[in-house]
């Protein structure tokens, strides 16, 4: 027998031997009872929840035993985003269901690329009366982010507001008359951010807003004068503060052209460089088809070739009156 012959032997038995352990060592590992998260040490499973930091993976995590539902479901409570009517009442109608969940709740946000509250829809479970609910089951909110006009003035969204003692950021993206009058309920003594844009619908095409709404805006934010850190407005608006008042005050967002006021030193100020988003909302677009319909019902005149959205958007951004 050759010596390749031989050699070519040895490695055909060699692999043989090395696929047959393979092969019982996968069957022993398949048949090993595995260790289940859940008798890992608290501390353990904590860090790796804290991993899964996604919410489809929480969720998933959460439907596989009794007692990794129960350690998930505060993080998947405690910050909610939302782009959908669907989901705000599942979530609304889970929380009425078990009353307690709502303390859960932290923070509560409308998505920025789908608003949806602005919606119409008539009844109880419209959106906006959804959103009435959904305060009142959450007393210990800490950040609340809505995109949409909230155009709802009632006792129980009041009083729903007055109970959000433990609130640090506020945001108003698409505020409406309305919406700045609810100002006046939010009586939180510890709130750190605010974001507020009036669209232009609110105020003149000069860019000067009516005194009454600037001093809404004044008013709430001098509650907070100790504890206020960023601020987010229209430049219009932001002309009308005094910002000596606001000792705690470190950053500050400028929207639109024309801010003239003075700020003290070391508050960082941020202008928007460029037209953006959150200068012209999707509610002024969906407000400004609403009302073209509505006049065009009743056979009024409308502009069409001066489309509302845009014209204000241009407006705060060169100056000009339209």
């Amino acid at each position: 027998m050759t010596s390749t012959t031989t050699t070519t032997i040895l490695a055909a038995v060699t692999l043989t031997a090395l696929a047959a352990v393979m092969h019982h060592r996968h069957r022993t590992q398949v048949a090993r009872p595995t260790r289940p998260l859940t008798a890992l040490p608290l501390d353990v499973v904590h860090s790796i929840l804290d991993v899964l930091h996604d919410t489809p993976a929480l969720a998933a995590l959460g439907s596989t035993c009794t007692a990794l539902h129960a350690l998930c479901t505060p993080r998947l409570l405690a910050r909610v985003e939302l782009s959908s009517y669907q989901s705000l009442y599942a979530l609304v109608a889970a929380l009425e269901s078990r009353p307690p969940l709502g303390a859960l709740v932290k923070s509560f946000t409308e998505s920025h690329d789908k608003p949806f509250l602005f919606l119409e829809t008539q009844g109880p479970n419209a959106p906006p009366h959804l959103l009435t609910r959904l305060l009142a089951l959450t007393p210990r909110l800490e950040v609340l982010k809505i995109r949409s006009p909230v155009d709802v003035d009632s006792l129980e969204l009041h009083s729903a507001l007055g109970m959000l003692r433990r609130l640090r950021e506020l945001e108003f993206g698409d505020a409406t008359r309305k919406t700045v009058d609810l100002l006046a309920y939010i009586r939180t003594a510890r709130l750190e951010t605010v974001r507020l844009h009036c669209w232009p619908a609110v105020m003149p095409a000069s860019q000067r807003p009516p005194d009454d709404l600037a001093r809404a805006i004044s008013t709430f934010l001098a509650r907070a004068f100790s504890t206020l850190r960023t601020l987010e407005m229209d430049a219009a608006l932001l002309n009308k503060l005094d910002f000596c008042q606001f000792t705690r005050l470190e950053r500050l967002l400028v929207h639109g052209r024309g801010f003239t006021g003075a700020v003290t030193n070391g508050v960082k100020v941020t202008t928007c460089t460029s037209p953006c988003a959150w200068c012209a909302p999707i509610g002024a677009a969906w407000s400004h088809h609403h009302r073209r319909t509505a006049s065009s019902s009743r056979g009024g005149k409308f502009n069409a070739a001066r489309p509302f959205s845009f014209v204000r958007w241009l407006a705060s951004h060169v100056g000009a009156p339209f």
